[in-house]
């Protein structure tokens, strides 16, 4: 085997091999440094900096796994080589944020400007949460409403009542009642919207006091309700052919009714319809309890079912039925269908979009749409109530804490 040949190494290279070590020791250097100051600092301090670090969500350099990709650890980066968990996208400072950012100056005793870099802000924004901790403590880093102290421009208490005394009374808009009080439009829908009055289809028909309301999570209120509705003759109902050829299809007898149970989720408007055999307390309550299953399968448990005063939902039949799963029964005002509301809207729905919305040729038809339509109903179709998604949306939202 021949020689391996000698490197010769010339004055330029020897120059950078010395420079890169000079590097790679100073950096070694500056890191232990690092750690030396915190090491140096009281326990007392270590143990806030350490509390307000973990509340924060950042994570200390030395806590991470060095071997894992960058673009796997979340975060963002920052100048003092740390990690920060934000609470959203754009979140610079929260409570923790803040009181590590004062707890850096007022006893760490960084400058001001090295803070506000360390935490992404500006020193403007640092100067104002110090300030604001000197004069009121570290209850003044808590979030506050920013609502002003003074409105002048706020529409008085008392023609602020004219105007909601007016719509209860007669049942205007804003069109007509804005000359009828002396105010702009705009200035009364922005009244009846703050009072909750902005539809009126929230208000009782009787009283005119709004009555709208919404649960707070999936499964404290299901409503229920009972539609019967006509058969289509085969060959098809009048809708379709005609008054005159419908009737001759129906035939010398009427075809009967098919009956349907809706239950639909207060919270979510996530609906369950059941087709069956009559208007009885035992379609009523199996009804009932088919819906517990299916809602139980997406993870909602029912607590409480409004009805109205009909039989077979005063039965003992369905107090049995409410007993097994649990829940408790919450029945309407005589004469009050409105309180039951969302049943009654869904109802309206169903019928507009499912029953009524396309051409059937035989009630067998119609009655193989209703599953599809309902789960287009609950997965694809958006709800203005809440805001513009859709109830299975809402849904997972609600189960999994989001609330939006």
């Amino acid at each position: 085997m021949p020689p391996r040949p000698t490197r010769t190494i010339g004055p330029v290279q020897r120059f950078v091999e010395a420079a890169i070590v000079v590097l790679v020791f100073g950096a070694i250097a500056a890191l232990g440094a690092r750690r030396s100051d915190y090491l140096r600092r009281t326990p007392a301090t270590r143990q806030l900096i350490v509390g307000l670090t973990v509340g924060l969500g950042v994570i200390p350099r030395h806590v991470v796994d060095e071997r894992e990709l960058r673009s796997m650890v979340w975060g963002v980066q920052h100048p003092d080589l740390e990690e920060a968990l934000m609470a959203h996208r754009t979140a610079r400072l929260n409570v923790f944020g803040r009181q590590l950012l004062v707890t850096r100056v007022v006893v760490e005793h960084w400058p001001v400007a090295k803070a506000s870099e360390a935490q992404g802000v500006s020193r403007t924004t640092a100067h104002k949460w110090v300030a604001r901790y000197r004069s009121e403590g570290w209850l003044g880093l808590e979030d506050r409403s920013s609502r002003p102290h003074r409105s002048p421009r706020l529409t008085p208490a008392d023609e602020v009542a004219t105007i909601l005394r007016a719509r209860v009374d007669r049942r205007w808009g804003p069109h007509r009642l804005g000359p009828l009080t002396g105010h702009p439009r705009s200035t009364v829908y922005a009244v009846l919207a703050r009072a909750g009055y902005s539809r009126l289809r929230d208000a009782d028909r009787l009283s005119g006091v709004p009555v709208r309301y919404v649960h707070d999570h999936p499964g404290s209120l299901l409503h229920q309700d009972h539609k019967k509705l006509g058969r289509i003759p085969d060959g098809g109902g009048h809708r379709v052919v005609g008054r005159t050829e419908g009737v001759r299809n129906r035939g010398p007898a009427a075809n009967g009714y098919d009956h349907f149970e809706v239950v639909i989720d207060d919270a979510t408007r996530l609906a369950y319809v059941a087709h069956v055999a009559d208007e009885s307390a035992r379609s009523a309550s199996g009804a009932l309890l088919d819906a517990a299953v299916w809602f139980a399968g997406h993870g909602v448990r029912i607590e409480r079912v409004l009805t109205d005063n009909a039989w077979a939902y005063t039965s003992p039949t369905y107090t049995a039925a409410l007993e097994s799963i649990e829940a408790r029964h919450k029945r309407t005002r005589p004469y009050r269908p409105q309180t039951n509301g969302k049943a009654e809207r869904f109802i309206k729905t169903l019928l507009a979009e499912w029953a009524y919305g396309h051409l059937y040729r035989t009630n067998a038809e119609r009655i193989e749409a209703l599953p599809a339509w309902v789960a287009y109903y609950n997965i694809e179709r958006t709800h203005t109530a809440l805001g513009g998604i859709t109830p299975m949306e809402a849904l997972v939202n609600n189960l999994h804490g989001n609330h939006t």
